[in-house]
């Protein structure tokens, strides 16, 4: 599997494979190990960077459930924080020192608000973490006494309290709130689907299969379409799945074409009147809102010369991509779906057309 996976670059250059450490089943104590003394981070840092660079990944998935929670210490809070800022450090300090591109940290994030809440210092991770991979499915199951959906995109209009925050709508609005910018909240969707006979909840914006006593929410191409369309919407950095081998890879089993689900969010994503997916992305560790407009466009008189201040390149840009300030070079530009967003190097760094800030 792993060298299929590997291979696939061979067809698509710009495709970016990071390696995922942690899971449900991992649990929190092995985290703990790890990060409890600055010395055994240092240590996972510099291995992993080892085994990443030797097996040609592109980066590293956290995929940790969760820090402070399953019998974690409230250390661990603050100690994932830190964890992740090492990191990226270690992966910044890398890249500079071998002119490679840095390799890329990620991190799977719980929807529950109180999960975020206890586990995660958002503002600050969101700051060194390339995206955040929202983990927006297996929001109800078997462990609650009442039936829901499993991912609904909305909530219902007769929910309250705590059942009214089960949604993603309502989980993606809650982690920009806490410091995420739009353009790294990666909206995750579930790719379980069911035989059974099926109804539609317009409210919820999903499926449910039925048969008897039993209830089953799940996705199909309608629903994850309206969830690509969302993403475009509110101008989030992408969608992500769990998981690949849930999907009807065989083409068999929903009677349409192999990996439809995918291919629904891919092809709505991609489509000619949206905006052009990232593709070879190198976000940077400098975070601007992206509600701020790029500067003002001002005018130099040098003769009969005039030079306009300002992104250097054509509107509307490319999503994704990086662009340089045509006056001043510790300025850079990052396109979200069609309009710059301005940001600013570190003091003493420039932008290098590269894609990173270098030193001047």
């Amino acid at each position: 599997m792993f060298e299929r996976t590997m291979a696939a670059k061979k067809t698509n250059p710009d495709l970016k494979i990071l390696i995922a450490i942690g899971g449900w089943t991992h649990g929190s104590g092995p985290f703990t190990a790890v990060v409890d003394n600055e010395n055994d981070i240092d240590t996972f840092a510099r291995h992993s960077i080892d085994f990443l660079r030797k097996h040609n990944f592109d980066g590293l998935d956290l995929d940790l459930e969760y820090p402070r929670k399953r019998r974690g210490p409230p250390e661990d809070k603050h100690r994932f924080t830190k964890f992740v800022n090492i990191l990226r450090m270690k992966f910044e300090n890398e890249a500079q020192s071998t002119g490679r591109e840095r390799l890329l940290l990620t991190a799977a994030v719980a929807s529950g608000k109180g999960t975020i809440d206890s586990a995660y210092e958002i503002s600050k991770i969101a700051a060194d973490l390339d995206f955040i991979n929202l983990m927006a499915y297996d929001l109800r199951g078997s462990w609650e006494k009442k039936t829901g959906r499993n991912s609904p995109l909305y909530p219902r209009n007769d929910e309250t309290g705590d059942e009214r925050t089960l949604n993603q709508d309502m989980a993606a609005k809650y982690l920009i709130a806490q410091g995420t910018p739009k353009e790294k909240l990666i909206l995750g969707i579930g790719i379980c689907s069911s035989g059974m006979k099926t109804a539609w909840n317009d409210e919820h914006q999903v499926l449910y299969a039925y048969s008897r006593d039993q209830r089953v929410g799940y996705d199909n191409v309608q629903s994850v379409k309206i969830k690509a369309k969302y993403i475009k919407e509110k101008g989030l950095g992408g969608a992500m799945f769990w998981a690949l081998d849930l999907n009807d890879f065989k083409g068999d089993a929903c009677n349409e074409d192999v990996y439809p689900l995918i291919s629904a969010v891919k092809n709505e994503l991609t489509t000619k009147d949206s905006p052009t997916p990232i593709r070879g992305v190198r976000p940077q560790h400098t975070t601007v809102s992206p509600k701020k407009s790029p500067r003002p466009t001002t005018t130099t008189s040098r003769k009969t010369r005039t030079v306009k201040c300002g992104m250097n390149g054509k509107m509307p840009c490319k999503h994704g991509a990086f662009y340089t300030d045509t006056c001043d070079k510790n300025v850079f530009y990052r396109c979200v779906w069609g309009r710059p967003v301005k940001k600013h190097c570190g003091r003493g760094l420039v932008w290098n057309p590269r894609g990173f800030c270098d030193y001047a």
